[in-house]
Protein backbone atom coordinates (compact mmCIF):
# COMPACT_ATOMS: atom_id res chain seq x y z
CA UNK A 1 0.00 0.00 0.00
CA UNK A 2 1.30 3.47 -0.84
CA UNK A 3 0.60 6.85 0.72
CA UNK A 4 0.99 9.89 -1.52
CA UNK A 5 0.26 12.88 0.71
CA UNK A 6 -1.48 13.67 3.96
CA UNK A 7 -0.87 17.40 4.11
CA UNK A 8 -4.01 19.07 5.39
CA UNK A 9 -5.65 15.71 6.15
CA UNK A 10 -7.07 14.37 9.38
CA UNK A 11 -3.82 12.47 9.87
CA UNK A 12 -2.05 15.61 11.08
CA UNK A 13 -1.76 17.17 14.54
CA UNK A 14 -0.61 20.78 14.71
CA UNK A 15 -0.03 23.39 17.35
CA UNK A 16 1.98 26.59 17.42
CA UNK A 17 5.34 24.87 17.91
CA UNK A 18 5.01 21.25 16.75
CA UNK A 19 3.39 19.45 13.82
CA UNK A 20 3.00 15.66 13.62
CA UNK A 21 2.09 14.07 10.29
CA UNK A 22 1.33 10.39 9.89
CA UNK A 23 3.36 9.00 6.98
CA UNK A 24 2.38 5.33 7.26
CA UNK A 25 0.05 4.16 4.49
CA UNK A 26 -1.84 1.80 6.83
CA UNK A 27 -2.79 2.53 10.45
CA UNK A 28 -3.58 -1.14 11.13
CA UNK A 29 0.05 -2.31 11.32
CA UNK A 30 2.41 -2.83 14.28
CA UNK A 31 4.65 0.06 13.26
CA UNK A 32 3.98 3.60 12.14
CA UNK A 33 6.08 6.30 10.56
CA UNK A 34 5.63 9.97 11.47
CA UNK A 35 7.13 13.32 10.54
CA UNK A 36 7.53 15.81 13.36
CA UNK A 37 8.34 19.45 12.65
CA UNK A 38 9.53 21.73 15.45
CA UNK A 39 8.67 25.30 14.47
CA UNK A 40 10.84 28.12 15.77
CA UNK A 41 13.93 28.27 17.94
CA UNK A 42 13.56 26.54 21.33
CA UNK A 43 10.23 24.92 20.37
CA UNK A 44 9.72 21.84 22.57
CA UNK A 45 7.55 18.76 22.38
CA UNK A 46 6.75 19.02 26.10
CA UNK A 47 7.73 20.95 29.23
CA UNK A 48 9.33 17.87 30.80
CA UNK A 49 10.28 14.51 29.27
CA UNK A 50 7.30 12.19 28.65
CA UNK A 51 7.21 8.45 28.00
CA UNK A 52 5.04 6.11 25.95
CA UNK A 53 4.90 2.38 25.33
CA UNK A 54 6.45 2.45 21.85
CA UNK A 55 10.14 2.32 21.03
CA UNK A 56 11.37 4.73 18.34
CA UNK A 57 14.02 5.11 15.71
CA UNK A 58 14.34 8.75 14.65
CA UNK A 59 16.28 10.52 11.89
CA UNK A 60 16.79 14.28 11.84
CA UNK A 61 16.19 15.31 8.23
CA UNK A 62 16.82 19.02 8.63
CA UNK A 63 17.89 21.35 11.42
CA UNK A 64 19.51 20.91 14.83
CA UNK A 65 17.84 19.61 17.99
CA UNK A 66 18.53 18.62 21.56
CA UNK A 67 16.97 15.30 22.52
CA UNK A 68 16.61 14.72 26.24
CA UNK A 69 16.12 11.09 27.31
CA UNK A 70 15.69 10.96 31.07
CA UNK A 71 18.66 12.91 32.49
CA UNK A 72 20.80 12.42 29.35
CA UNK A 73 20.82 14.96 26.49
CA UNK A 74 22.34 14.73 23.03
CA UNK A 75 22.63 17.29 20.21
CA UNK A 76 21.55 15.97 16.80
CA UNK A 77 22.29 17.55 13.43
CA UNK A 78 20.86 16.82 9.97
CA UNK A 79 21.39 13.15 9.07
CA UNK A 80 21.85 11.92 12.65
CA UNK A 81 19.70 9.06 13.93
CA UNK A 82 18.90 7.72 17.39
CA UNK A 83 17.04 4.91 19.16
CA UNK A 84 14.63 5.82 21.97
CA UNK A 85 13.73 2.81 24.14
CA UNK A 86 10.11 2.09 25.06
CA UNK A 87 8.95 3.91 28.21
CA UNK A 88 12.04 6.19 28.21
CA UNK A 89 10.96 9.72 29.20
CA UNK A 90 12.06 12.06 26.40
CA UNK A 91 11.49 15.44 24.78
CA UNK A 92 12.78 17.28 21.73
CA UNK A 93 13.99 20.92 21.66
CA UNK A 94 14.64 22.83 18.43
CA UNK A 95 18.06 24.52 18.38
CA UNK A 96 17.68 25.73 14.79
CA UNK A 97 16.69 29.35 14.09
CA UNK A 98 13.71 28.26 11.99
CA UNK A 99 12.41 24.67 11.92
CA UNK A 100 13.77 21.17 12.43
CA UNK A 101 12.23 18.12 10.75
CA UNK A 102 12.39 14.61 12.25
CA UNK A 103 11.12 11.35 10.74
CA UNK A 104 10.53 8.54 13.21
CA UNK A 105 9.10 5.05 13.31
CA UNK A 106 7.42 3.80 16.47
CA UNK A 107 6.28 0.34 17.48
CA UNK A 108 3.70 -0.33 18.69
CA UNK A 109 1.88 2.62 17.02
CA UNK A 110 0.90 5.62 19.14
CA UNK A 111 -0.96 7.95 16.71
Amino acid sequence: EMLRSLVGSEMCIRDRYVTYELLSPDVETNIECMQMTLIGKNAETSVKPMSHKGEEIAVLLDGKVKLTIGKFSVILSSGDSIHIPAMAPHKWTNLNDTKSVIIFSVTPPEF
